[in-house]
C-alpha cells in the first residue's frame, strides 16, 4: 500500500481477486493481434490465471517483494515506433503480496 494513502482503503491485490473472482466469465482486457484482423479479448478469470502464473515464475526466479524488475520491449523490425532494432526499457518495483 502508498503511505501517501489511508490504511482504510483495500490493497489492490485484495480487489483483483474479488473482481476476478465476481465477474470470472466477462471479457476484461482485449488487444488486437500483430497479424491485425478483430481484437481477441481475455477473461477475469483467465487474467487471474495470468498474474498467478506471473507471480510464481517470479518468485521460482528468486525475485521478492520489494526486488526491482526491469522489462525490454522492441528488437524487432517495423515494432511499436516504427524503428528498426529499439529497445525500450522501464524497470519498477515489484509489490507482491
Amino acid at each position: 500500500m502508498h503511505p501517501s494513502l489511508p490504511s482504510s482503503l483495500l490493497p489492490p491485490s485484495f480487489l483483483k481477486h474479488r473482481a476476478c473472482k465476481r465477474y470470472a466469465t466477462k471479457l476484461f482486457l482485449g488487444a488486437r493481434p500483430p497479424s491485425g484482423g478483430p481484437f481477441e479479448f481475455m477473461t477475469f478469470k483467465e487474467f487471474d490465471e495470468q498474474v498467478n502464473r506471473t507471480r510464481v515464475m517470479l518468485k521460482e526466479a528468486g525475485i521478492g517483494k520489494g526486488d526491482k524488475v526491469g522489462r525490454g520491449e522492441g528488437g524487432r523490425e517495423g515494432g511499436r515506433e516504427g524503428g528498426l532494432g529499439e529497445f525500450h526499457w522501464s524497470a519498477g518495483t515489484l509489490t507482491q503480496n
